[in-house]
């Protein structure tokens, strides 16, 4: 019976100092590359004394860590995680040379946007984290990166027209083009902008007729 209760406060012991460590503490952001090109980053500041592993680690050696992005139509991965340089180092814990990151660990994922509507996008990781006498056990984070949406914003979308906007991204059929400008140029480069042919000043028409016939009286 001693021996059951001597267990169990064990386990109870280890579970609470397993809560009190936390010597990882992770970050999630996003960085633009270009046009629908994203980073997803994924950043780990470790406490001093403390190892994070890398991705590629010995098999019979501690939990990788690892990332899982979770499936979605609207987005495309580019090639695998990326990670910052790490440290080759024998660990005393598991008796073998070892990749792992002290203070800072540095993760990207190369991504396309196929909706630009898409504003999250969501995953998991798993990594472990060891000192030189102990390791905790592997341990899970939520991933969630927020990306800008893309702004809806209306003018000319055709790069033909003198009015182009290469900003817009719905079109509200303001675009006009040069033969419209030629047309407009035809109308009005015969005009006098002095003469108002609907509105003559005098009677032009009838003043000329009354003097030709006042000369036909004396010509007769």
């Amino acid at each position: 019976m001693k021996n059951y209760l001597f267990i169990a406060l064990s386990f109870i012991t280890l579970s609470l100092f397993c809560q009190i460590q936390d010597p990882v503490d992770w970050s999630f952001s996003t960085e633009k590359i270009e046009d629908n090109i994203y980073h997803l980053v994924m950043e780990a500041s470790i406490d001093s004394g403390w190892n994070v592993y890398s991705q590629h680690v010995d098999p019979d050696g501690p939990i990788p860590t690892t990332f899982t992005f979770f499936e979605s139509n609207d987005v495309e991965l580019i090639g695998d995680v990326e990670e910052s340089n790490s440290t080759t180092k024998f660990d005393p814990v598991f008796q073998m040379n070892l990749s792992s990151f002290q203070d800072k660990a540095v993760f990207r994922q190369k991504i396309k946007i196929l909706d630009n509507t898409k504003s999250v996008i969501k995953g998991e990781l798993e990594f472990m984290v060891c000192n030189a006498t102990m390791c905790l056990p592997p341990d899970y984070v939520d991933m969630v990166f927020h990306l800008k949406k893309k702004k809806s914003n209306k003018g000319c979308v055709d790069s033909l027209a003198l009015n182009y906007n290469p900003d817009a991204t719905n079109d509200d059929n303001s675009c006009y083009y040069c033969y419209q400008e030629l047309d407009s140029y035809e109308e009005s480069k015969y005009k006098i902008a002095s003469i108002d042919l609907k509105n003559p000043i005098g009677e032009c028409g009838e003043t000329q007729e009354e003097n030709r016939s006042f000369f036909g009286i004396f010509l007769l």
